[in-house]
């Protein structure tokens, strides 16, 4: 005890603090923050279907999809709440990513439908890429020496 005295080292006792957490009411939640979870399920499932959905599922297995995703909108929703995560902006910058690819498919299929009328069909497929099995690759027409000379 001297020693600790000596160095400066006082060992008190700390007391501890309680800390009451009030419980969760559910739906005075939700009554506050409907309207994101649905904006985010509405945006979630429109990702899903545009993006995922390779085809259509018998409707069982779509019901669980879609709850599954009602399930992940509520975390998300948590996120974007307690953790001050944009969810909601991210969603938005994914469906405005996605109506630019389209809406560049769509002028470059319009494009591609223009140059057709007015070249041929001939040289349609070459000029959107369709088909490069006519053309020669580059360097291919050169003759190779024989190893064996």
């Amino acid at each position: 005890m001297d020693l600790e005295r000596l160095a400066g080292l006082h060992l008190t006792a700390t007391v501890e603090e309680t800390v009451e957490i009030p419980p969760f009411d559910f739906r005075a939640f939700m009554a506050d923050h409907w309207w994101e979870w649905a904006l985010i399920f509405v945006m979630t499932a429109f990702i899903y279907n545009k993006v995922f959905r390779a085809r259509k599922l018998p409707l069982l297995k779509d019901a669980i999809v879609y709850l599954l995703i009602a399930l992940g909108s509520f975390v998300l929703l948590i996120l974007q709440i307690d953790a001050n995560l944009p969810i909601i902006f991210c969603l938005l910058v994914a469906i405005a990513l996605m109506a630019v690819v389209r809406i560049r498919r769509w002028i470059q299929d319009r494009q591609g439908t223009a140059d057709a009328s007015t070249d041929g069909k001939s040289e349609s497929g070459a000029a959107s890429g369709a088909s490069t099995a006519s053309r020669p690759r580059a360097g291919s027409d050169r003759s190779k020496p024989d190893p064996n000379s």
